[in-house]
């Protein structure tokens, strides 16, 4: 540091130091203690009662930047399936949709598709079958094929 600043820095300790005398000085009167005493003892303010706010329960859709549009893409997926009678996964879901022109707002539509089958399924609207090894895709076919044969054969198609 170089000397000025040291100087100011001494300078303010000073002054500090001088305005901390005065205020023991201050206190050190037995009258203007008791008028601080009683300043800050009667100073508490008693609270004012403030009416909570009422709360009215609000949809998470409204939340959201890009609200759900009522179940459409999951409607529509079941309905290709049934439609199909065979099981399909949901890349061939998807791809018949992309085919017959079906308005996506999502941008990955596999994903979407994928997802709203997956709600279907877990809603039992439609049957989920998953392959005889690891990386199977899922097939998903209506419950009256659900019973039916093996599934890995039917895709290969």
């Amino acid at each position: 540091m170089d000397d000025t600043t040291k100087q100011s820095r001494s300078d303010q300790l000073r002054s500090k130091a001088k305005k901390l005398e005065m205020l023991a000085a201050l206190l050190d009167d037995g009258e203007i203690a008791s008028e601080l005493a009683g300043l800050f003892s009667s100073a508490t303010p008693t609270p004012i009662p403030v009416a909570p706010k009422s709360r009215t329960p609000q949809r998470k859709a409204a939340h959201r930047k890009h609200p759900r549009k009522r179940r459409g893409l999951e409607a529509v997926a079941v309905e290709m399936v049934k439609m199909a009678g065979v099981p399909m996964s949901a890349r061939a879901v998807t791809q018949r949709l992309e085919d017959s022109g079906f308005a996506f707002g999502a941008r990955n539509h596999q994903v979407a598709v994928s997802k709203a089958l997956r709600q279907a399924a877990k809603h039992d609207k439609i049957a989920e079958k998953r392959g005889e090894y690891a990386k199977a895709a899922i097939v998903y076919v209506p419950f009256s094929a659900a019973s039916k044969g093996p599934v890995q054969g039917s895709l290969m198609q």
